[in-house]
């Protein structure tokens, strides 16, 4: 079997967006709406809504921290990082559901 007919597991690990912290560096920004969101890291608010759901791709990791980067110096007054580690977590099904 290749990699692309590789079935997910239910309780294989997944990526999440930690939503608190995006919410929190976004609306510090200026950005209060989704919709604000989407336009600021140049993804559709259609995408925001699936990382809402645990729905993410690398290209969203990617184009988030690309466009909180800039304002590191910002959001770091307030504690916050604009990292890959900092907005995102790896979690497992069995966290999830017991969450």
């Amino acid at each position: 079997m290749n990699d692309m007919q590789d079935v997910t597991r239910p309780d294989a690990p997944a990526i999440r967006l930690r939503v608190d912290l995006f919410d929190a560096m976004t609306t510090l920004l200026g950005y209060r709406s989704d919709v604000a969101r989407a336009e600021f890291i140049d993804v559709t608010p259609r995408t925001i809504n699936r990382a809402r759901a645990g729905i993410i791709g690398e290209q969203f990791m990617a184009k988030t921290v690309a466009a909180l980067a800039p304002h590191a110096d910002r959001l770091a007054e307030y504690n916050l990082r604009p990292t890959l580690n900092d907005l995102f977590e790896v979690v497992s099904a069995s966290a999830d559901q017991a969450a």
